[in-house]
């Protein structure tokens, strides 16, 4: 354990159970708030070509995993689906709105909370992500992955950044749901200045 997961502190089977134990909660805790974040932000309208590129993208990546994966076409896998292509579509270009929907989110409540990715951070996480695959250096990782540019893993970690951060700043309240500490103390303020008048 220690040789594989050291640069995470974990020495012992033990430690990392309970490291993959609470890694679990947090993931699940972290998908939820950002679900409702993501639920609560409402797209006016989509840039035309950036949305009409990505959708290629993605419906061309998701035929070269169905034949990498199961050596088999799209219109194979639609058959087997009871699936015609223009519902594939349909939903391929909706990953494509929240995928880009995503990316506006996380960028905005970066700029505004200042979370940048600088290049001890940068570095830092691409180790990690490094030997979280089974990668003995990052060189191999990012020989593996070398269709993804610097870019792509810096947008990667800044959503890790932005959700991190937004689910940290939110509390749950019996009967509200999800609120920001800003709105929870808001709140208890104006309760506190009702129950006095």
């Amino acid at each position: 354990v220690k040789e594989k997961y050291g640069y995470l502190g974990l020495e012992t089977t033990a430690d990392f159970l309970e490291f993959l134990e609470e890694e679990l909660y947090i993931s699940q805790i972290y998908s939820e708030v950002w679900d409702v974040v993501m639920e609560n932000l409402k797209m006016e309208s989509y840039d035309t070509d950036q949305l009409n590129d990505l959708t290629a993208e993605l419906k061309e990546y998701e035929e070269y995993t169905l034949y990498m994966t199961y050596g088999i076409d799209l219109a194979t896998y639609l058959s087997y689906m009871g699936m015609d292509e223009a519902e594939f579509d349909k939903l391929v270009k909706e990953s494509a709105q929240e995928y880009m929907k995503q990316e506006i989110l996380v960028k905005a409540i970066a700029e505004k909370e200042n979370l940048v990715i600088t290049d001890e951070l940068y570095n830092e996480k691409i180790l990690e992500y490094a030997k979280a695959y089974g990668f003995e250096t990052v060189e191999e990782f990012q020989k593996q992955y070398s269709d993804m540019t610097r870019e792509d893993f810096e947008f990667t970690i800044l959503s890790e950044l932005v959700i991190k951060n937004v689910c940290e700043s939110v509390v749950f309240v019996d009967g509200l749901g999800l609120r920001t500490e800003e709105e929870t103390t808001g709140e208890a303020t104006t309760a506190e200045e009702e129950t006095t008048n």
